[in-house]
Formats: C-alpha cells, sequence, structure tokens
C-alpha cells in the first residue's frame, strides 16, 4: 500500500520538475527556426504564450545587447529564434498589439545550446461578462405580482 502511495506521489511530483510539460523545451520543438551556434557565437531560443498557456503568433520580439538591434516575429507556435549573437547580455522585448508590453534580459553564451525562454503576456482588455442582479421583493396573488415597500 504505502508502495502505492510512493508511486502515486512520484507520478505526481514529475510533473513539477519542468521535464514533461507541453510546450517547446528543446532544440527538436524549435526545428525549421534553426540558429547557428559556433564557438564565438550564441543564440537566443524561446516561446510567447498568453494568460491560458496558448501560443502567441506574431509578437515582435525586439532584441538589444552587445552591438545589435535585431527584431523578429513569433510564428504560429509562438516560438522565436536569433542566433550567431556575440556573448553577453541582451535585453528582449515583447509587443503585441492586444498584450501589455514584456520584457526580460536574456545572457548568450558562445557554443552552448541556448536554454528556452518562455515569456507569459497579459491581455490588455480582459473582458469580463456583465452580471446584474434583481430581487423582487412581494408577494404574487392570483397571477399578478403586488410590490411590497422594502424593510430596508
Amino acid at each position: 500500500m504505502q508502495r502505492a502511495a510512493l508511486a502515486a506521489l512520484a507520478f505526481v511530483l514529475a510533473g513539477c520538475s519542468g521535464a514533461g510539460g507541453t510546450g517547446p523545451s528543446s532544440s527538436d520543438a524549435f526545428s525549421g527556426l534553426d540558429v547557428e551556434l559556433t564557438s564565438t557565437t550564441g543564440a537566443i531560443r524561446g516561446v510567447v504564450v498568453d494568460t491560458a498557456i496558448h501560443p502567441l503568433e506574431g509578437v515582435e520580439v525586439n532584441t538589444r545587447g552587445p552591438g545589435v538591434n535585431r527584431t523578429v516575429t513569433s510564428d504560429a507556435q509562438g516560438r522565436f529564434a536569433l542566433g550567431n549573437l556575440a556573448p553577453g547580455t541582451y535585453v528582449v522585448s515583447f509587443t503585441h498589439l492586444l498584450y501589455h508590453k514584456a520584457q526580460t534580459t536574456i545572457e548568450v553564451v558562445a557554443g552552448v545550446e541556448p536554454i528556452v525562454t518562455r515569456i507569459q503576456m497579459e491581455p490588455v482588455f480582459v473582458q469580463t461578462p456583465f452580471h446584474t442582479q434583481n430581487k423582487f421583493v412581494g408577494y404574487i396573488f392570483c397571477g399578478h405580482a403586488d410590490v411590497v415597500a422594502s424593510p430596508c
């Protein structure tokens, strides 16, 4: 019984390790977005999602760093990649018409496969349903309603 409970707990906690997940986490998930890595240059890879963890297409990803100011756009899976970057710290900004701007810094290391940067953007407009509640104070008598003055 204890073994089964421990196995179930290990299975549940395995999802918290980041090893699972549904988003891109390796270079395989970025096929078609190849970046050049050399002994003197590095790269940035990432994915942009909304608050419901849906990929965002069309996000402008602006990268500023050592002698670089480049912009790319996220694809239909929310992925983006920039290669041939000199080692150093880069400021990366994310803009989309329907979402608040986001920004982060990324350290680029030459010749090392980059860690996938995950960005979550908040919508500018949040549509909440309009609710109203009408309270009937009174009683119904033979098919018609008589309103009684509220005690308040």
